[in-house]
């Protein structure tokens, strides 16, 4: 039995591990994030950089590659970013990225605002004016 359920939990492994999707991480290209690096981007989906040239950073998130994002960029669970976000907002009173339905609603937002950075998979992504890739995440 116990090697049943090892053998079950390592093709569910596998399975995760195959499906995973590309995620790209996107700017406002006339923004002032086009250069940011890999550890200001985990700074702000942490509430720890909220501006850049004096433009106010605007976080968004795709609920669909969220814990994928989480766990292979920022290095955490959605347990854990949940408890950290809690403490943010009582602590300093900010408030948490927005979480966004679809990958339209997030590019739509980056594209509006200067200061705007999401990430999206790359599955229905579709390249788009005034938008630029500044991460791909395997």
């Amino acid at each position: 039995m116990k090697i049943l359920f090892a053998a079950l939990f390592c093709i569910l492994s596998l399975n995760s591990f195959v499906f995973a999707e590309e995620i790209l991480i996107i700017v406002n290209n006339n923004g002032p994030l086009v250069n940011i690096s890999d550890e200001d981007i985990k700074k702000v989906y942490k509430g720890e950089k909220r501006f850049e040239a004096g433009v106010k950073i605007i976080p968004v998130e795709l609920d669909s590659v969220k814990e994928q994002f989480l766990s292979s960029f920022i290095g955490t669970t959605s347990k854990d970013y949940r408890v950290h976000w809690t403490k943010k907002v009582f602590q300093d009173g900010i408030q948490p990225p927005a979480t966004m339905p679809s990958i339209d609603d997030v590019v739509e937002l980056v594209k509006m605002e200067n200061g705007a950075i999401g990430y999206v998979g790359r599955k229905g992504f579709k390249d788009e004016s005034n938008i630029k890739i500044i991460k791909t995440i395997k």
